[in-house]
């Protein structure tokens, strides 16, 4: 029988040793549960405050790029507008060309050249001669003077112009990408 009490025992012992298994499992298993959840608390609460952070930075940066900006779209509205005024000065330049050229043509034509040889005519003149035609006089008896220099005034308005706005886009694109550089971005 001392046998069977000893498997017994053996028995107890080893159930007893298990539920303190089991018991300190239960315990490791809460304190686990308890520190994940401190962590998951103190996690939220860190990235919180990350974002909060962030924001502020952003803002920061905005604040800051803002009068830049403002100073960049104002000089592109400026710029925007001179290219308006230019092109349409340049529309008119080149109808004021195509008229000029056109009634060329037709006083050749009604001195009876071909149009080979009015183009070859027109080709052909000098500037003071092409002048003379665009303000509407002849060698002989000129036009008038201040007409003349009002229009060699405008034409070098309008060269100006062009000049201008070339020069502006390109410069455009340069400051452009200088402000997106300091705000950070990518174009």
């Amino acid at each position: 029988m001392r046998g069977k009490k000893a498997a017994g025992a053996a028995i107890r012992k080893d159930r007893a040793e298990l539920e303190q298994r089991a018991v300190r499992a239960e315990h490791a298993e809460r304190r686990l549960t308890g520190e994940l959840a401190a962590l998951r608390e103190r996690s939220g609460r860190e990235i919180h405050a990350l974002r909060t952070a962030l924001a502020e930075a952003k803002r920061q940066r905005d604040d800051a790029a803002s009068p830049l900006l403002l100073g960049a779209e104002e000089r592109v509205r400026t710029l925007s507008a001179d290219l308006l005024a230019a092109r349409a000065a340049h529309e008119r330049t080149k109808t004021a060309y195509q008229k000029l050229v056109n009634g060329l043509m037709l006083s050749a034509h009604q001195e009876g050249l071909t149009i080979a040889e009015a183009r070859h005519r027109i080709a052909n003149l000098s500037g003071e001669e092409f002048q003379l035609a665009d303000t509407g006089g002849t060698e002989e008896a000129p036009a008038d003077p201040q007409r003349a220099a009002f229009e060699r005034a405008v034409a070098s308005k309008e060269r100006d112009a062009t000049n201008l706005i070339m020069a502006a886009g390109g410069r455009l694109a340069v400051k452009s990408d200088i402000l997106v550089e300091r705000a950070g971005g990518d174009r």
